[in-house]
């Protein structure tokens, strides 16, 4: 689980499967200078996490090295920085990504669509994929 804190940071949470989240309230990493983040389960590939820079940090990816059976080493996940989108991409007000809840077939393709900053231009959007990574 994800959470965006005041600091604009993403606090990461886990618990296994079938456990409560009694015993797992304690935050396990910390995503500085992020505004936003999504998760995406690729088909056949690692858990990614596509976060939105809080200032100037823009987009960046990061792929888990490990099984998302277990907490994520957020720190030491692979990581892509994706080139710049533009002006007033900076720090995008928001990202949406596709979503096994709301889709009846896998998710072939790491893609999300990413709205521009807010008050700047957050009537934009940018559709982003990257393949082979």
């Amino acid at each position: 689980m994800l959470t965006e804190t005041d600091a604009n940071t993403l606090a990461y949470f886990f618990k296994p499967g079938g456990a409560s989240w009694d015993q797992h309230r304690t935050m396990v990493a910390s995503i500085p200078d992020s505004f936003r983040g999504r998760f995406v389960a690729v088909a056949g590939q690692p858990l990614a996490l596509v976060r939105g820079g809080a200032s100037d940090g823009g987009i960046t990816v990061l792929r888990a090295r490990e099984a998302a059976d277990d907490a994520i080493d957020w720190a030491g996940a692979e990581s892509l920085a994706i080139p710049d989108l533009g002006p007033g991409f900076d720090a995008p007000s928001a990202l949406y990504v596709p979503s096994p809840s709301y889709q009846e077939h896998d998710i072939e393709r790491l893609e999300w669509v990413a709205c521009g900053t807010y008050g700047v231009a957050d009537g934009l959007l940018w559709h982003v994929g990257v393949d082979g990574w």
